[in-house]
């Protein structure tokens, strides 16, 4: 719409160019709001669900009388594991024992 009055001769091109940096200034916190209440409106639901999370009961149940569970010794050891990533094709752990590396 500027444009037009300023080829009609309504306006000057310095107004035009007033009229852009008038929008570009207002853009840049008017984006920033619409992020904040966005942030607010997903934090707003996350809390909600966080309540009813606390509000239900487990499925599970400890039995009266339970011991703590102590750690003595023990070890994982892993076989047969693979992965594909576009990068690197079925890679498998090296055995750390092995001299091949």
């Amino acid at each position: 719409m500027a444009a037009t009055d300023v080829y009609t001769g309504r306006l000057t091109p310095g107004d035009f160019v007033l009229i852009q940096a008038l929008f570009l200034q207002l853009a840049g916190p008017l984006f920033n709001l619409g992020t904040l209440f966005r942030q607010i409106d997903e934090t707003s639901v996350d809390v909600e669900e966080l309540f009813h999370m606390l509000k239900s009961k487990p499925f599970v149940k400890e039995k009266e009388g339970a011991v703590d569970f102590k750690y003595g010794s023990g070890k994982i050891k892993i076989e047969n594991l693979g992965f594909k990533h576009y990068v690197f094709e079925d890679q498998v752990p090296a055995d750390p024992k092995s001299k091949k590396g």
